[in-house]
């Protein structure tokens, strides 16, 4: 199974809550798409991630395993293999996703100064892509012209060759004596080789 890295936030700064990223999705065929991701908010003081909705993909909450509710504990939060494939929307022509990032924070809104930093990134993975089958080997039969002794399919009605029309004939084949050659039943010598053939 293939996969792709679509990263969202990469070691970025945020100041406002919610950050907020738009990302569009084009693909024919998704397997799977796991969300990864590292907010750091400890340098800003008393700012934290938000335990009621920490992230949202197109309007749903990302359902987080063993989130922590206090504020302390949520001031580094780091968390992989969260699948979230039914949350984003993709297509051969794309779809736009929006994901959302919440965290409470007393910091002011006037102040210029960061209050975290961000990675989020999407595993994409692909459907392992299925073999192409072999096509059956048609065995076609051949015949010889009645009349040019060249092969020809079999039940052919005139010669592809020569263009004589055939009577039926021609389809009894025996083998060269020297190199296994198939010739026409009534053949002499081998075309292939040469040598005589007994009649």
């Amino acid at each position: 199974m293939s996969n792709h890295l679509r990263q969202v936030w990469f070691n970025e700064p945020i100041k406002d809550s919610p950050a907020v990223k738009l990302i569009h999705l084009a693909y024919e065929k998704v397997e799977r798409i796991i969300l990864s991701f590292t907010i750091d908010l400890s340098r800003s003081g008393n700012s934290y991630l938000d335990p009621s909705r920490p992230i949202k993909i197109n309007g749903t909450i990302v359902q987080i395993p063993e989130l922590q509710r206090d504020s302390y504990s949520l001031t580094f939060v780091e968390r992989k293999e969260i699948d979230v494939t039914n949350l984003l929307k993709y297509s051969p022509t794309g779809e736009d996703n929006t994901i959302e990032v919440y965290f409470k924070s007393n910091q002011k809104l006037w102040s210029k100064k960061q209050t975290g930093k961000l990675s989020l990134v999407f595993t994409i993975y692909f459907p392992k892509e299925e073999a192409p089958k072999k096509q059956e080997s048609v065995s076609i039969k051949f015949m010889f012209c009645i009349f040019c002794r060249r092969e020809i399919p079999d039940f052919s009605k005139f010669c592809c060759h020569c263009g004589a029309k055939q009577e039926g004939g021609g389809r009894e084949i025996k083998t060269c004596t020297v190199d296994q050659e198939s010739l026409p039943q009534n053949a002499r010598y081998c075309r292939k080789c040469g040598s005589a053939q007994p009649t």
